[in-house]
């Protein structure tokens, strides 16, 4: 998300046309990323955490076989990262005018600049893919301080290589496609040594995808294969939602697809704080059930004792993640509000783009507070592996999502940003009330 507020910060010094471009462009491109990629992150943090919680509490005996589970994932995981990838950005670039005629970006001087970065965001979608399978898989193991350091490097180098592309080089909105997928590229590189190191498994893509290796991942694949539907169509309505406002925003004009997604992307950095206590909730809370159901496949006085302290460790998973994400859900909603203008001069130089932001600041610090008031909740039900009712809340806050946008008619940004909080309100109240 940091890449996408650096690449919003520097082409809002280039227009409205641009950053209104950039933001249709952006959200193609966050809509096929999200509807494909989130469900092999979500996934593969579950089942990696729950075997390696498994591998912990095994007995001798079963200590192998826990071993050879968690490392058939955790290659399962990047062999489809890989296959994802690459038909991501097939499909992205062959694909792309159509992409960006369905988010509203038919006709004018918005369409150059989208066609141009999403084209070279295409490029970059194999290792974009890999880049969070990867850090799923260091979440999973509980190690998130080698990911943020590869990630730091990520941003630095999109700060770096963005204004090289955009105004050195003279390419504007491709210029900031290219300065970040270049950057991940190198981090990714890095990342996937890491990995390799801390886990024993190659990250060859050639031994990844040799005969006998996929025949022995056979049964890890079908397991990720059962969960990932279900959180494919999870995903499906949560892009829904996402993708249907942003549309509605480009056919406002290029100003108002501008503050969307100024918006937008303001809203998602400073969630992701609220992200990592949803992913140190989903980790911890897999982990301990792996624990439980290892302890339950024996019956003695000492996996007895062990079930009930791994079901101790899941309560207050869970307890401490709610906590922990209201306090900073609020905390970041109160910090915005302090100053919002300032913060919004921040991504843009345009003044009829800071006003139309300023229009709806309202809405959008609601829809930031209860986003992070969704993410711990979303991370209980993942971490407990209930997939089927993690879809179907996200689909009851879609629809709620689109009736309200159109609250009046036409919409408006108000009501755009009305119906995105309602619907991040609903994530939290249903995920509240199942967990309860």
């Amino acid at each position: 998300p940091i890449a996408g507020l650096v690449d919003t910060a520097y082409l809002g010094r280039l227009g409205a046309s641009a950053l209104g471009g950039a933001g249709i462009a952006i959200s193609a491109h966050y809509a096929i990323a999200k509807l494909f990629n989130d469900p092999l992150l979500r996934v593969s943090i579950s089942i990696v955490a729950s075997g390696d919680g498994a591998a912990r509490s095994a007995t001798d005996g079963d200590a192998t076989a826990s071993n050879d589970s968690r490392e058939n994932a955790i290659s399962a995981a990047l062999v489809l990262a890989l296959v994802v990838g690459l038909v991501q950005a097939a499909f992205m670039f062959v694909c792309a005018p159509a992409l960006v005629s369905a988010m509203g970006g038919q006709a004018g001087p918005m369409r150059p600049a989208a066609l141009s970065y999403l084209r070279v965001r295409a490029l970059g979608m194999p290792a974009s893919t890999l880049w969070l399978a990867s850090n799923g898989i260091f979440r999973g193991l509980g190690d998130t301080r080698t990911p943020l350091a590869w990630a730091l490097l990520f941003a630095g180098l999109n700060a770096a290589l963005d204004p090289l592309f955009i105004f050195t080089f003279g390419l504007g909105a491709a210029g900031a496609a290219a300065g970040t997928a270049l950057s991940q590229s190198l981090a990714l590189a890095g990342l996937l040594r890491a990995l390799s190191k801390r886990t024993g498994v190659s990250t060859s893509p050639v031994d990844l995808i040799s005969r006998e290796r996929l025949r022995g991942l056979a049964p890890a694949l079908r397991s990720y294969g059962r969960a990932s539907v279900l959180v494919f169509v999870r995903t499906i309505g949560k892009v829904g939602a996402y993708t249907y406002c942003s549309r509605q925003a480009a056919q406002l004009g290029a100003v108002a697809s501008a503050a969307h997604l100024c918006c937008f992307n303001l809203g998602v950095v400073l969630s992701q704080l609220c992200e990592s206590v949803a992913v140190a909730t989903q980790t911890l809370l897999a982990r301990a059930m792996g624990a439980l159901r290892a302890a339950k496949r024996s019956v003695s006085v000492t996996n007895l004792a062990d079930a009930a302290a791994a079901r101790r460790d899941a309560w207050h998973v869970i307890w401490r993640g709610s906590m922990a994400g209201i306090a900073i859900a609020g905390l970041l909603t109160a910090l915005t509000a302090v100053r919002p203008a300032a913060v919004i001069a921040g991504l843009t130089t345009d003044v009829a783009v800071r006003d139309a932001c300023a229009g709806i600041v309202v809405p959008v610090l609601c829809c930031q507070l209860f986003k992070g008031l969704a993410f711990p909740a979303n991370g209980v039900i993942m971490g407990g592996l209930d997939w089927g009712f993690a879809s179907a809340e996200i689909w009851i806050g879609t629809v709620l999502c689109v009736a309200l946008v159109h609250a009046r008619t036409p919409p408006t940004l108000t009501t755009i940003w009305i119906g995105l909080a309602t619907f991040m309100a609903s994530q939290t109240l249903l995920s509240v009330a199942r967990v309860v």
